[in-house]
């Protein structure tokens, strides 16, 4: 297997503000850009360049914002005033033009919606665009790096849910009060809890605000779906949702925050806690 050089340049040095990737070889540029520092970033050439972006909140939220702009900075004013949601852009952008960055702009939103491991802020998906065969190919490398990059920074948007058939070893649940939930660890350290589990409706109020309340909410939208009423007391998943660690799964699922290193247990009672770390 062939290695891949990723570097990592802080024009300020400072490691919370901008951050640059560049992959070997590669003829595009990633920038992590905090809301914070967006004036900073306009003073560089890229941020007035074609460019594909993504706007993410926090990350409990799993909440995403996918778009295309000849002027990053001038783009980001509008999401200023219309969008609250997000801390954090990364944005690709060399060597492309306006076809490019609509053509890699419709392949991100319409995988990211399929994958379904965030929840889309982008209310329509533009068709997409026509393109030259070499021009097409060239566009399709080019995000197979971006998928690339943004796993390793840490965003799996494009990675997709692992499929389990729910009776492999390793299976985890939680028996709250009526409310039945089961799962699986995954190498990443996410968390799947399987279609048909069940989650508690109503949540104390001590977790208001916070991103596992922020995730329920938004789970059981209309236009989400995952999590779906079935009565008074409580949510069902409409289907398999991995979370980054065990211990939001286990909040969403019982509606209060949780340890879920301690409160997912085997058929035997032990913990992953018990199983995993010790």
């Amino acid at each position: 297997m062939s290695t891949i050089g990723l570097t990592i340049f802080l024009p300020d040095g400072d490691p919370n503000s901008i951050k640059i990737y560049k992959v070997d070889g590669w003829v595009g540029t990633a920038f992590i850009v905090p809301r914070a520092k967006l004036k900073q970033f306009k003073d560089r050439d890229e941020g007035n360049s074609p460019s594909l972006y993504f706007l993410f909140g926090e990350n409990d939220d799993k909440k995403v914002y996918i778009g295309e702009t000849e002027n990053f900075f001038t783009r980001s004013i509008d999401h200023e005033n219309k969008k609250i949601f997000w801390n954090l852009a990364i944005i690709f952008s060399g060597s492309l033009d306006k076809a490019d960055i609509r053509y890699l702009e419709s392949r991100a939103i319409q995988e990211a919606r399929s994958i379904g491991r965030y929840i889309m802020e982008n209310k329509t998906s533009r068709n997409e665009n026509v393109l030259s065969e070499f021009k097409k190919a060239a566009d399709d490398n080019y995000f197979d790096t971006i998928k690339f990059v943004m796993a390793v920074l840490g965003y799996p948007i494009f990675e997709p849910v692992p499929k389990d058939d729910h009776k492999t070893e390793d299976v985890y649940c939680i028996n709250n009060n009526g409310i039945e939930a089961k799962g699986k660890l995954l190498d990443t350290g996410e968390f799947v809890i399987f279609k048909g589990s069940t989650a508690r409706l109503v949540e104390v109020p001590s977790i208001t605000g916070t991103g596992g309340s922020r995730l329920r909410q938004l789970m059981s939208r209309e236009d989400d779906g995952r999590l779906k009423k079935i009565s008074d007391e409580a949510y069902q998943f409409t289907k398999d949702v991995i979370f980054t660690s065990p211990s939001l799964a286990a909040t969403v699922v019982i509606g209060r925050s949780t340890n879920g290193w301690i409160y997912w247990k085997d058929e035997q009672g032990k913990t992953l806690d018990e199983n995993k770390r010790k």
